[in-house]
């Protein structure tokens, strides 16, 4: 099994990612955290300007960030299709640390997104560092929707590998 992870996805396969039928992990645009690394930890001390953080515990992202910093190379129907499933997720996300760090022990692609606004390519490229295999995609920070043909052609190579 190859586990992918997209954004804060990233924290959750490396913590996933040690389980014995995984024989990948992919990282696409996201964060290689050590055991005592949590997403908060990569960030400056000023949270991110696109989040908003609700006094309910949760936190979002800004609508109006989404096209700009995430989708500019989506057509409107796939930028409609993520606008419409913005969700909020808890803000404890930010500050759990994974159990393990998989990518220590199973074999890694991280996937740059060149063009992405959101995490900066010059963080990802430092992310990437940790990976065994490092691919350029010159997409937004979601591929999967702005490019699934160029993204899907990367993963099946990896799966052949």
């Amino acid at each position: 099994m190859i586990l992918v992870g997209h954004s804060y996805g990233g924290m959750v396969i490396t913590d996933a990612g040690t389980a014995p039928n995984v024989r990948h992990l992919v990282y696409l645009t996201s964060f290689l955290a050590d055991t005592n690394q949590s997403l908060a930890g990569f960030a400056g001390p000023e949270p991110a300007p696109h989040l908003e953080f609700h006094p309910d515990g949760t936190l979002s992202l800004r609508p109006e960030d989404l096209r700009a910093r995430f989708a500019q190379h989506c057509d409107d129907e796939a930028y409609e299709g993520a606008r419409a499933r913005l969700t909020r997720q808890s803000q404890l996300a930010l500050a759990q640390p994974p159990r393990t760090a998989a990518w220590q022990s199973q074999p890694t692609t991280y996937l740059v997104c060149a063009q992405d606004r959101g995490t900066p390519p010059e963080v990802q490229r430092e992310q990437a560092t940790r990976a065994n295999k490092v691919i350029e995609l010159n997409s937004d920070h979601h591929p999967f929707l702005s490019q699934p043909d160029q993204l899907t052609n990367v993963l099946v190579e990896i799966s052949r590998q």
